[in-house]
């Protein structure tokens, strides 16, 4: 059976008010049945402590569900931040979307 993976892009600053919104998308998707999703953090320009909590609450909600959530294509800055806070040990990150892929349809 082939699961569908959810990609979620949220763009500019991940803070309270478009963290709420991914979590909200995602909350929804679960609910829809969805089993994966990939939160792509291209065109994320900076995150602040309300985006970090929204991504950890996020995964708390996808996790509790059995369902799976991963992270990909952070610039250096959100890197740096999902390595200083251990996410990046928590939530696997991907450098790039391609990369996730060759991840995923290795069979993880």
């Amino acid at each position: 059976m082939t699961r569908i993976i959810e990609v979620f892009k949220p763009t500019g600053i991940l803070d309270a008010a478009n963290g709420d919104r991914l979590r909200s998308q995602v909350i929804k998707s679960l609910e829809h049945g969805s089993e994966v999703f990939l939160v792509d953090l291209e065109d994320v320009t900076f995150m602040n402590s309300s985006g970090i909590g929204a991504l950890v609450a996020t995964y708390s909600q996808v996790k509790k569900a059995r369902k799976k959530m991963f992270l990909c294509s952070p610039n250096s800055q959100i890197r740096l931040i999902l390595e200083l806070t251990a996410i990046d040990g928590i939530l696997k990150t991907f450098e790039n979307k391609a990369d996730f892929e060759v991840f995923w349809n290795s069979g993880q």
